[in-house]
């Protein structure tokens, strides 16, 4: 450190000027400290406000992309002659498979009583 400069506190004021680390009243350290604390939580509720709605819009918008591919699909003039019905079913089936976790639904659904449940036996 330089030989002139000496040590202070950027968050103790009085007058508008700043004073010196070892001459810092106690009033000037609790107000900064009340600010510090004020500046954290209000950043914290800037963080909250900003991800929740981002948190929803997953889900939902995952949802909204599987129904349009498979509107798509159903809407698609070549894939509706009689003749494309096992194709057609085939692609939807895809859809559906790729966008949810089947095992882990039914895991889900069955909790606690999943670990009671047998592994399916080989054919």
């Amino acid at each position: 450190m330089n030989g002139n400069v000496q040590p202070y506190n950027i968050f103790a004021s009085e007058g508008g000027c700043l004073m010196e680390a070892s001459s810092v009243s106690q009033p000037c350290k609790r107000r900064a400290g009340v600010v510090l604390w004020g500046g954290l939580v209000l950043a914290l509720l800037v963080d909250l406000c900003v991800a929740l709605p981002a948190l929803g819009a997953g889900p939902q918008d995952r949802v909204r992309a599987t129904i349009n591919a498979v509107s798509a699909i159903l809407e698609d003039p070549p894939l509706q002659r009689v003749d494309k019905d096992a194709e057609r079913r085939q692609q939807v089936q895809q859809i559906i498979f790729d966008a949810f976790d089947f095992q882990e639904m039914a895991r889900e659904s069955l909790g606690a009583h999943w670990g009671d449940l047998t592994p399916p036996s080989p054919v």
